[in-house]
């Protein structure tokens, strides 16, 4: 029989073994399966991942992504945030715009995210991740060293003698004896396989606990993220629109206010009002709420309060004109601003009493900048004609004053001084010229190619040059953007716009096949096998090469 020392030292070998083979494996497969584990540093995909939760997650492409799924993105400042998809955006070839939620959170994510592939999350264990980021600590290293230490002294150690006893049997004696041979070598051959492998567990463990990225389930305040696999990044759209109207309120509408409105770009996103006047700082302020897109949002705007007793959003009271516009916003990124509108602020006495917003206006840089030019032809003739008014009066009688008239002989021509008097008069009023700059319109972004409007004629798509990227786009009747990404040519199909039969937007590539479904304004994607025929409109089919 097998000594109890020995029996001992064969059985932590065989675990260190096994428990070496399983590491390995497990680094091949995430070298070459592009498996990565995560551990989860918060709670808001809670109750389906907990805090310090282990989970594996695979490189995937994002045709194979699907609503439901758990992904891991990465935001701009490198923190890792895993959510779940709860909407699949409009796409080119080769991305998707992906919307993500965090099942705690109430809102989904501020920002949507445009990728080419994402790690998808298939396997997590609970509190895992809590003994992974303690392995990688100095603590475990200082173990895990002590380990490999008592792993090559039970391998390798000197063993001690047995030692015969001469009143034992013969058969005793030869049970006794070591064994020599092809099962010797065996022994020594799996001692030491045993031990190779339990380093190598060790240094696996080790390995991978020090490398284990975390993510971050981020909550909805921090939840803003990019893409763990960038491309063009779409431009955060602009409001089409500003409008600028009157509005009363109290007792005998005595506070007079404006309401400024615009159609809301998408549920993700937030605005801001800028007020700008020149010679001040601009002042910003956060439009409360938001819509969906094509929703018409209202913002009041009055101009401080009445007595400066009620806390109103723009107290102190403003004085002139100020340019308003609006911004689209987008965690830390803003849009290009929207159409501007004037608003004439009154500050009612200086002291806020009866203070009012009203529409229109003509900001103060624009009527200044004329007065500056005329100057240059009038400054000598006021000065000159001015003290001489009153002597014109006295031309009639030019002999009783001798001296005088010899002296200012050369001023008869005061006749002159009524059109040069006037002059100034007559172009104060000239700014009304600049008016057409109250209202910019951002230029049109190139087209790349000739629109195509949908069978119902509800929805056109076209492919436009932005910031120097192909973006497909589909717009409404009104022009409204309802869906923006990226866009990719092939050499057999270009940009491969199609429209079928049920206002069904296809995408023709050399190696898939893309459907944009719309519904109430809003557009869902799916990926179609070509030789699926059966899910392929006639007219599309006889389209594909």
């Amino acid at each position: 029989m097998r000594s109890r020392p020995r029996l001992l030292r064969e059985i932590a070998l065989t675990v260190g073994a096994v428990a070496g083979l399983v590491c390995v494996l497990f680094a091949l497969a995430a070298v070459f399966f592009g498996i990565t584990p995560l551990i989860f540093r918060s709670g808001s995909m809670a109750p389906a991942i907990d805090t310090g939760a282990l989970a594996l997650s695979k490189t995937t492409p994002v045709a194979d992504i699907e609503v439901g799924d758990i992904v891991k993105v990465t935001n701009a400042s490198g923190t890792g945030i895993t959510h779940r998809v709860v909407e699949i955006g409009a796409v080119g070839t080769d991305s998707a715009q992906l919307f993500l939620k965090g099942d705690a959170n109430a809102e989904p994510d501020a920002e949507s995210y445009v990728v080419s592939e994402a790690d998808r999350v298939f396997f997590s264990v609970g509190k895992l991740g809590y003994a992974v980021t303690w392995l990688s600590g100095p603590v475990a290293v200082f173990i895990g060293g002590i380990a490999v230490g008592v792993l090559l002294m039970t391998a390798f150690g000197f063993r001690r003698p047995t030692v015969e006893s001469p009143a034992q049997p013969d058969d005793d004696d030869r049970l006794q004896e070591p064994p020599s041979g092809r099962h010797s070598a065996q022994g020594r051959g799996t001692s030491t396989l045993g031990v190779v492998l339990a380093l190598a567990a060790i240094s696996a463990v080790g390995i991978s606990a020090s490398n284990t990225p975390t993510t971050l389930a981020a909550g909805q305040d921090t939840a803003t993220a990019l893409s763990g696999t960038f491309t063009t990044a779409l431009p955060i759209p602009a409001p089409l629109s500003l409008t600028c109207t009157n509005a009363e309120r109290g007792l005998l509408g005595a506070i007079r206010f404006v309401n400024l409105t615009f159609p809301s770009r998408g549920a993700q996103y937030t605005y801001q009002l800028t007020l700008k006047k020149a010679g001040e700082n601009d002042r910003e302020f956060a439009v409360a709420g938001t819509a969906a897109t094509g929703v018409v949002i209202t913002q009041a705007v009055e101009n401080g309060a009445l007595l400066q007793l009620l806390p109103l959003p723009l107290a102190p009271v403003l004085d002139g004109v100020y340019t308003a516009s609006i911004r689209t916003k987008s965690g830390t990124r803003f849009s290009q601003p929207s159409p501007t509108a004037n608003i004439t602020m009154n500050n009612g006495l200086l002291i806020g009493l009866a203070a009012s917003a009203r529409c229109g206006g003509t900001p103060a840089a624009a009527r200044s900048a004329p007065r500056a030019i005329v100057p240059e032809t009038t400054t000598q003739a006021p000065t000159a004609t001015s003290p001489l008014v009153p002597d014109s009066t006295l031309a009639p009688a030019p002999t009783t004053t001798d001296p005088s008239l010899t002296e200012e002989s050369p001023a008869p021509p005061p006749v002159e001084v009524p059109p040069t008097t006037t002059t100034p008069s007559s172009t104060t009023d000239t700014p009304a010229a600049a008016l057409p700059e109250e209202v910019t319109t951002p230029p049109a972004p190139a087209a790349l190619s000739a629109p195509v409007a949908s069978p119902s004629g509800a929805s056109t798509a076209r492919v436009v040059d932005i910031d120097g990227a192909p973006t497909l786009q589909i717009v409404d009747a009104t022009g409204a953007v309802q869906y923006s990404a990226p866009a990719t040519s092939s050499e057999a199909y270009g940009y491969g716009v199609n429209w079928s039969a049920g206002d069904q937007l296809w995408l023709l590539g050399p190696d898939e096949l893309v459907r944009l479904d719309g519904t109430g304004g809003s557009w869902s994607r799916s990926v179609i096998d070509p030789a699926d025929v059966d899910r392929i409109p006639a007219d599309i089919l006889a389209l594909l090469n």
